[in-house]
């Protein structure tokens, strides 16, 4: 999409001077003639050299031409029948400028003013459309006397001129883009000096009205329009925003409602989301043909366990989501994720790697901590109409089960130092689980130091606490208890696991064997 461009200077004073415009400022030019209250000519020329001039009266229409013939006055009387053919060549003889020809028809009674209004306000209603409908090309304002008695100055006719040229304005597509990027909510003017249900409105502008109540954006309300109306609708509310009757909250720009001043911030976003999204489809392009977790985190294989921390760190801040707008990241989501996703099973996937390697600890050694990886990073392959607390806590809960999985491979191969990192990580990220406490458990009973012991007392009292209907915990808690001979206190943990299952041999041989 191209940059739009600007409307040149602000009509004022003096000698007229050709300013360029497009189309999307023509509404600015209009309404700032308006409110300066202007009173001579706008003539708007197009790049083929179309003509247009609209006359004013302090800032309001009162009449047009242009060097189409369907723009001339004569032409539009004729197509009326107001006048009789012979009537109209006598007028044409004398040669007159078109406005002093209508100004003749009433002065000499030919016709009268309210007979003549409705042709007037059709050829100005003609004439701005025209110029709407021209993509770009120049315009001048030249300050002249009106002409009185021709037609009576009206803001509504005036505004609903404009109102109608907006809503058949050439090239949209560049203009649309910008609005639906405006933040702001849109309400109706504090100060509205034109009473907007008196605008002659098409059956939907009511109901675009009905949403200008301060709750939605321009680009919420062009959703709730039907298919084909929406840029017929956006058009309108820029025109209700341009003449002051539409504000944003919080605004746009200071002031009055203008496309100029919202152009730079908007081309400079555009040029910044360009970048974003340049580099999330080059980067999901890459890592879609890796295979090397070292590859995708951009290490070597003899990288030790801090730089794999740093480079994971540096490229999970990368391509953080608030790092992102909004717009990227709701279109390239999918993208985000496969992303995050590569990052993420690649990390962990290094960690396992080391952990299989490490040797087993000695007793009354320290756990080495592992490196971490922040659980609001894991998003695997989310699902699009979730919300982000949800699909958080499912990833969550995934990674949880992945360590789970480890852990219990890891003590069946009897590497019991390696199932209990893998369960403290799954404890971390899907939150207390009993099966995963009594596993830990069982692999911290395999070293006889004392603190270990205690750890694993805890684990079982903690399992059978999340999960008090499953014997199995309180079996387990009871042949701990009896294996250090308190006999009395593994008793009544036998005598809860009969109650819950009291054909449970295990622990009816137990509970026999600590009262004989």
């Amino acid at each position: 999409m191209g940059r739009l461009d600007g409307a040149g200077c602000r009509p004022g004073d003096g000698p007229a001077v050709e300013n360029h415009y497009t189309s999307h400022y023509l509404a600015e030019i209009l309404r700032n003639l308006y409110f300066e209250e202007s009173t001579g000519v706008l003539e708007v020329r197009s790049s083929d050299d179309r003509l247009s001039r609209l006359y004013f009266d302090r800032g309001m229409l009162y009449f047009a031409e242009g060097n189409d013939p369907e723009d001339q006055l004569d032409a539009a009387l004729e197509s009326t029948g107001l006048l009789p053919t012979v009537t109209l060549a006598k007028m044409r003889k004398l040669g007159a400028a078109p406005l002093d020809f209508a100004s003749r028809l009433i002065s000499g009674k030919i016709l009268s003013r309210e007979e003549l209004a409705p042709c007037l306000r059709s050829l100005v209603q003609r004439a701005v459309v025209r110029a709407f409908s021209w993509p770009s090309g120049a315009w001048s304002f030249s300050e002249q006397e009106a002409v009185a008695g021709v037609l009576d100055t009206d803001i509504l006719f005036t505004f609903e001129c404009i109102l109608k040229g907006i809503t058949s304005m050439s090239h949209f597509g560049p203009l649309k883009e910008v609005l639906l990027r405006l933040p702001g909510k849109v309400r109706l003017g504090q100060r509205t000096f034109v009473p907007v249900h008196m605008l002659a409105l098409r059956p939907h502008h009511g109901f675009v009205l009905s949403r200008v109540d301060g709750s939605l954006r321009l680009d919420e309300i062009s959703q709730l329009m039907p298919a084909g109306e929406e840029d017929e609708s956006l058009a309108f509310l820029y025109g209700l925003a341009v003449l002051g009757l539409v504000e944003f909250d919080p605004p746009a720009n200071e002031g009055l409602f203008s496309l100029r001043e919202v152009m730079q911030e908007y081309n400079e976003a555009h040029a910044r989301e360009r970048k974003e999204v340049e580099l999330i489809e080059q980067t999901a392009k890459r890592f879609h043909g890796l295979r090397s977790p070292h590859e995708v985190l951009g290490i070597s294989v003899e990288s030790g366990l801090d730089e794999i921390q740093r480079a994971y760190d540096r490229l999970r801040a990368a391509f953080k989501k608030e790092r992102f707008s909004q717009r990227v990241r709701e279109k390239h989501k999918k993208d985000l994720a496969q992303i995050e996703s590569r990052l993420a099973e690649s990390f962990m996937r290094l960690q396992v790697t080391r952990l299989e390697k490490s040797a087993y600890a000695p007793q009354g050694t320290p756990e080495q901590p592992l490196a971490s990886i922040d659980p609001e990073d894991l998003m695997v392959r989310r699902e699009m109409l979730k919300s982000e607390a949800q699909a958080t806590q499912e990833q969550n809960v995934k990674l949880g089960e992945q360590y789970f999985s480890k852990a219990r491979d890891a003590f069946i191969e009897k590497d019991y130092h390696n199932c209990i990192q893998f369960c403290r990580q799954s404890l971390k990220y899907q939150g207390e689980v009993a099966e995963v406490y009594a596993l830990m458990a069982e692999s911290l009973l395999k070293n006889p130091n004392h603190r270990w012991q205690r750890m694993a007392e805890e684990a079982l009292a903690r399992a059978s606490e999340l999960d008090p209907w499953n014997p199995e915990h309180w079996v387990a808690l009871g042949l701990f208890y009896r294996s250090r001979g308190l006999d009395h206190r593994a008793r009544r943990h036998f005598e809860r696991a009969l109650e819950i299952q009291p054909t449970h041999s295990v622990a009816t041989v137990q509970l026999k064997a600590c009262t004989s």
